[in-house]
């Protein structure tokens, strides 16, 4: 899921993404200031081999615009 902070400590927009980035076992989100790539890690929060793994998300933010929760 994504959501974006309003500038006034409210976090709204709540957008559900596609099931391939919406998963169990990720963490550390963070898109790029141009809002076109997605990073983050991905793992069983026991395991010690993390992956930083990333994804072009500008369409899926556009396309997901309308589709607030």
């Amino acid at each position: 899921m994504i959501t974006y902070n309003d500038g006034k400590r409210n976090w709204v927009n709540t957008k559900r993404l596609n099931n391939k980035i919406n998963k169990n076992g990720q963490g550390n989100p963070y898109i790029t200031p141009d809002n076109k790539y997605l990073f983050f890690t991905t793992g069983e929060h026991l395991e010690k081999d993390w992956k930083i793994k990333w994804v072009r998300i500008e369409e899926e933010i556009e396309n997901k615009s309308s589709n607030s929760l």
